[in-house]
């Protein structure tokens, strides 16, 4: 019954058996958990009423009960993220993650956008941010980011105080527009007997806060590692790869699109060539780095061409052909930027496939040209690169979500 519909007769069949004289604890306990699910006015008065009494299992599952149903009675509450105001108070501290191997890049990045980062290994930096969140979207290296606090320790009532201490409180107050929505979870692992917990007591403290893991707006996620919270903002309009429309299966994660173009940098009169340009996003990614004077893609799969269209329909001096990497001709490039196909995305020897590519790239290339992608043995690629006359200028080892790779710099030998 708890399953159903907020349905009239559901609810008064439950509350006509929670009444039965003959309703034992064990029934009352799986009764409590029905009309949670349920929810409703009704429902949720008689369960904030209700006195479990001596009876600990009943009593946990009564507060979870009121939870539940106090959250979809506030559903139709609209909530977002204001990534246009400023912090409420001073500056806060944010943690940016990025692919593995990119931090380097990523707090260049920050750097050209006045921020001061500081490294975290190979996959995070922090910066102390004094401007609205929207600022954070001129980088495009980062996957998520989120402000973080400090734990007095890592029981739940040291996390209730975190999540319900005045600056928390005062930062979602001021940067969600509409009902404040929130989830807790663990970087590493799952304690869930801590969340129900944390969560009751959170929303005893602070009944503003919505604990709400369908539709929340604010990730907490409680790092015991280094005794922080990390608030993540999840309803945030990011509009950094709007161009993203369209998509194929494997398809480059945009901040490493984003990652190549960067290494590919910038020239007026660029010639781009991307040859397995799948969905197109290395060159939507070099097309909002700046000028050049024409873009061009290739590929062997014919509705990969198709969402790459989608995805560029609003760039300009743009051809889209299907062709083989490894015979396609054409005019000399000045780059050729690609995340080719690795791992499982081919049914072929991957490293194989760009090492029989390379003498035909390093023909394309004009004398000042480069190369700029992922290789997946760079042991493999690196002698036949050097063969055809490349000299590598940029080796930075990343992971492409689960599949391991080089994201390289080549250019001809002077």
């Amino acid at each position: 019954l708890g399953k159903l519909a907020p349905d009239p007769t559901a609810i008064d069949t439950l509350v006509a058996r929670w009444e039965a004289a003959d309703c034992s604890i064990e029934e009352r306990r799986a009764l409590v958990d029905a009309l949670g699910k349920l929810g409703g006015d009704t429902v949720l008065a008689r369960l904030r009423a209700f006195d479990p009494g001596t009876d600990k299992e009943l009593a946990r599952r009564r507060d979870r009960a009121v939870l539940v149903a106090d959250r979809d009675a506030r559903r139709d509450q609209a909530s977002a993220v204001a990534t246009d105001l400023l912090p409420p108070a001073g500056k806060l501290v944010v943690r940016l993650t990025c692919r593995a191997g990119l931090a380097g890049l990523l707090a260049d990045e920050l750097r050209e956008h006045d921020f001061t980062p500081r490294g975290f290994g190979d996959r995070a930096v922090e910066v102390e941010l004094d401007r609205p969140w929207a600022a954070l979207f001129a980088s495009r290296l980062w996957v998520s980011a989120g402000v973080r606090v400090p734990l007095a320790g890592d029981d739940p009532a040291s996390i209730t105080r975190a999540i319900t201490s005045p600056a928390v409180r005062g930062l979602f107050a001021a940067w969600t527009r509409g009902a404040i929505r929130w989830r807790l979870g663990f970087t590493h692992g799952h304690k869930r007997a801590v969340v129900w917990q944390v969560a009751r007591d959170v929303t005893q403290r602070a009944p503003e806060l919505i604990n709400d893991p369908t539709e929340t707006t604010w990730d907490v996620l409680v790092d015991l590692e280094s005794q922080m919270l990390e608030l993540v903002p999840r309803r945030a309009a990011d509009p950094r790869f709007a161009w993203r429309v369209a998509e194929v299966p494997a398809a480059s994660h945009p901040t490493i699109a984003a990652a190549l173009a960067r290494v590919a940098g910038v020239r007026d009169d660029d010639v781009c060539w991307d040859p397995f340009c799948g969905s197109g996003g290395e060159l939507a990614e070099r097309a909002l780095r700046g000028r050049y004077r024409t873009l061009r893609g290739t590929d062997v799969d014919p509705e990969a061409l198709v969402a790459a269209r989608a995805n560029l329909a609003g760039v300009g001096a743009v051809t889209l052909a299907v062709a083989d990497a490894r015979k396609d001709t054409g005019d000399h490039v000045d780059l050729i930027i690609t995340n080719p196909p690795l791992g499982s995305r081919v049914a072929v020897d991957a490293a194989g496939l760009l090492v029989d590519c390379l003498p035909h790239f390093a023909r394309r290339l004009t004398p000042r040209g480069r190369l700029v992608w992922i290789t997946p043995s760079a042991h493999r690629t690196g002698p036949a690169a050097e063969r055809a006359g490349l000299v590598r200028t940029l080796d930075l080892p990343v992971d492409l979500g689960g599949v391991r790779g080089h994201l390289e710099r080549w250019e001809h030998a002077r």
